[in-house]
């Protein structure tokens, strides 16, 4: 088992805990945060935590802009560092810890966990197998709900490394790589809606490009809405039509993958895929918590995402944002 030091309380303790624990490969030695969690040693800061504790392997939970001031606090131990997506607050910081994670050789992972996602894994595999045939576009639409909070959200706001941009068209942009592999993107049209200029909060986004100069691709971002409707992604290809739907909230009962071409084909979850907890992200991240282990323990090759890929995210969403 290896002895894991969770940085952060927030989605770090909601959903990180549970997928972890499941993978039977890891124990919480500690807990970096201002608030006592049950069952778990907390500690106020990362020096607390390291004069009492030894640990394997870092996972940083904290809101994005934080991400390489604490990486550098922890990177001369020469650790593993899962760090949760966002990578970091911008381009030109993801290019610094980009930088030292290669120069200390920190074997890492970054948390795009979507592409973990059983349904998804199954839309890739329909696209390598042939079944969609050549893509021609691909729309993805991501409809939620306005944050009902009184107190300040860091989540909201670009330069804190979050709002709409780096919340979800992160993600939005790392399925295009998983499932295209597109090494070049042009943009026609970028519209946003920002709500308060003042703080630069943006809540919806529709924008049109091409990948590699022959995909077509809509990207439609609202988090607005009075009730949050769901998650899409629609691949449109030579041969056929797929269609990934989340409905809200991300569980088994609410995620669908069709295909259309002579007939429809509605893709189940089968039983052996079938997921015990209600949240699909905490299963996606599980996977992923499980190909990192393999990677630590030199068990096989596999593509867990990189800074390397982060940065490259990081870089087309400064390309589209200042367009």
């Amino acid at each position: 088992m290896m002895k894991l030091c969770i940085i952060g309380a927030g989605f770090g303790y909601s959903v990180h805990i549970p997928a972890v624990l499941k993978t039977k490969k890891f124990i919480i030695v500690g807990i970096i945060s201002q608030k006592k969690i049950k069952g778990f040693k907390t500690f106020n800061t990362i020096d607390l935590f390291l004069e009492s504790q030894s640990v394997d392997i870092f996972l940083i939970a904290t809101p994005p802009h934080t991400h390489l001031d604490i990486a550098k606090k922890i990177i001369h131990l020469k650790k593993p560092i899962y760090f949760e997506k966002p990578f970091c607050k911008n381009y030109t910081e993801a290019k610094e810890l980009n930088s030292l994670l290669k120069l200390n050789k920190i074997k890492h992972c970054i948390g795009y966990q979507f592409r973990y996602e059983i349904a998804f894994m199954k839309l890739k595999e329909l696209i390598l197998k042939c079944r969609i045939g050549e893509i021609k576009r691909i729309n993805v639409d991501w409809l939620v709900a306005k944050e009902k909070r009184k107190d300040f959200s860091w989540k909201n706001h670009s330069k804190y490394g979050a709002g709409i941009e780096l919340n979800y068209l992160t993600h939005c942009i790392d399925y295009l790589k998983c499932l295209t592999n597109f090494k070049k993107l042009k943009i026609y049209s970028y519209l946003n809606n920002n709500n308060l200029t003042k703080h630069k909060v943006t809540d919806s986004i529709d924008l049109i490009m091409t990948l590699d100069k022959n995909i077509i691709v809509n990207i439609r971002i609202s988090n607005n809405l009075n009730f949050s409707i769901g998650h899409k992604i629609q691949v449109l290809g030579e041969n056929s039509n797929a269609e990934l739907f989340w409905k809200y909230p991300f569980d088994e009962s609410s995620t669908h993958l069709r295909v259309c071409n002579k007939r429809k084909i509605n893709y189940k979850l089968k039983r052996n895929d079938s997921l015990s907890v209600s949240d699909t992200r905490i299963k996606a991240i599980q996977f992923l918590w499980e190909d990192f282990y393999n990677v630590l323990k030199n068990k096989k090759n596999t593509n867990v995402p990189s800074a390397e890929q982060a940065l490259e995210i990081h870089k087309h969403i400064k390309e589209i944002v200042t367009l």
